[in-house]
C-alpha cells in the first residue's frame, strides 16, 4: 500500500520506521528527524522551534540548528515560515520528505 494512502497516525509510524532504519543519516540527524517524525499532525509536517527540538533530544541549539540546515541542503526537510497576525516569527513548520529519506545512499 503507498503511504499517502495510509492514515496520518499509521504515516508518521512508517515515517519513524523509515528514519530509524536508514544508514546513512547521522546519529544527530536521526535523532532530530526522529522527533520532528513525533510531532508530525499529518504524517509528514511538524511544527517545532530548534530549542524545543534541542531540549528534547538533550543536544545543544546550535548542533540542532546545524542537523535542520543540513538536512534542508539535502532537501530531506522543508521549513515553511510562520507568522503571527502582527507579523512576529513563529516556530517554523517543518515538511519530512519520506521519499529522499527512503533514496538516500549509505
Amino acid at each position: 500500500m503507498h503511504t499517502d494512502t495510509l492514515p496520518a497516525p499509521e504515516r508518521q509510524a512508517d515515517l519513524m520506521h523509515s528514519i530509524e532504519h536508514q544508514p546513512a543519516l547521522s546519529r544527530r540527524d536521526r535523532a532530530v528527524l526522529l522527533h520532528l517524525a513525533s510531532l508530525a499532525f499529518n504524517g509528514s509536517s511538524a511544527i517545532a522551534g530548534y530549542r524545543e527540538v534541542a531540549k528534547s533530544t538533550g543536544m545543544d541549539p546550535r548542533t540542532v540548528r546545524r542537523s535542520l540546515a543540513d538536512l534542508q541542503r539535502r532537501r530531506i526537510l522543508y521549513p515553511v515560515q510562520r507568522l503571527d497576525p502582527y507579523g512576529g516569527r513563529l516556530s517554523n513548520e517543518y515538511i519530512i520528505e519520506r521519499g529522499r529519506i527512503d533514496g538516500l545512499d549509505s
